[in-house]
């Protein structure tokens, strides 16, 4: 027990293997108090998959890339990308670029102890959810 301490640090892309199982948090006396389940994972294994590359583009999509680039030069290479995120939401252009730059956005790095440090922004977004 306790050997899966320190095998991986945060940032890091792992898989887990273990079971699932409940934990009950205190019964409820009334009628209208509820009992707490949480689940939990007791984990037999960690694998961290960091150096394995997955959806490495072939090289017809990097031309296209690479064309689609060429061709619009201007802002309007960026607002295509814009219309074609989350078409579902009209309007609020501003909203979607700012979530797009989330996605896209930072550098990852490590210290001079070897710890990654994550470089994606955050993004807190108020206002009416409808």
């Amino acid at each position: 027990e306790d050997d899966l301490v320190d095998s991986c640090k945060p940032g890091d892309d792992i898989i887990v293997i273990g079971c699932v199982t409940r934990r009950w948090k205190k019964l409820g006396k009334g009628r209208n108090d509820r009992t707490n389940i949480d689940l939990a994972i007791r984990a037999n294994n960690v694998m961290v998959i960091n150096k394995k590359v997955l959806g490495v583009a072939g090289p017809e999509v990097e031309t296209e890339f690479k064309q689609f680039w060429h061709q619009n030069r201007d802002l309007y290479a960026r607002n295509a990308i814009l219309q074609m995120f989350c078409p579902q939401v009209y309007g609020l252009y501003l909203v979607k670029l700012a979530v797009a730059v989330c996605l896209a956005g930072g550098v990852e790095r490590e210290d001079q102890n070897g710890t990654r440090v994550r470089g994606e922004p955050h993004l807190l977004l108020v206002g009416d959810p409808g």
